[in-house]
């Protein structure tokens, strides 16, 4: 009795491993470590060879070299450009995160600080600047950040690549 449960329990978690495997896109540049990944279900932004405009589709499957879109089925080799920004990404996650906080941060110090002077102490209104300058570095280092981050992948350029993984 024992022995059957066992192997139950042994065979459920074969199975169990064997229902979580799918396929994942990966897009990256050659040599390097940083990766874009797209997982059924994703939303998927590309630039298909001859064509001027950018496509949104959700991703319904992944094939050998196929991508099966709702609306569209394309093969890896005709995309020529992949707009990555809403892929999942092993770059850091503060870097991510300080994009939208950093500027968030930067006019929240400037306006308490007004609010601060103007109403509670009673103060005229106007900007210190050590807090000005403070709020203007947050600001501009969270634009700095979004302006720098990759936003779009050209699979012509020898440098990059695009393939399906099992796994």
């Amino acid at each position: 009795m024992k022995k059957a449960v066992f192997v139950v329990i042994l065979l459920s978690f074969f199975f169990a491993e064997i229902s979580i495997a799918q396929n994942y896109l990966i897009v990256r540049k050659i040599g390097s470590t940083r990766k874009f990944e797209y997982f059924a279900g994703d939303s998927f932004t590309y630039q298909q060879k001859g064509e001027p405009l950018y496509f949104t589709d959700i991703i319904t499957e992944l094939k050998d070299s196929l991508i099966v879109l709702e609306n569209n089925i394309i093969n890896i080799s005709q995309i020529k450009a992949i707009d990555v920004r809403g892929a999942e990404s092993n770059r850091p996650r503060i870097y991510r995160a300080a994009e939208v906080t950093l500027p968030t941060m930067g006019i929240g110090l400037l306006a308490i600080d007004l609010i601060n002077n103007s109403i509670i102490e009673g103060n005229e209104f106007y900007l210190d600047g050590g807090t000005t300058s403070t709020a203007a570095v947050m600001v501009g280092t969270g634009l700095l950040l979004r302006t720098i981050r990759r936003k779009k992948i050209d699979l012509e350029n020898p440098k990059f690549e695009a393939y399906i993984i099992t796994y």
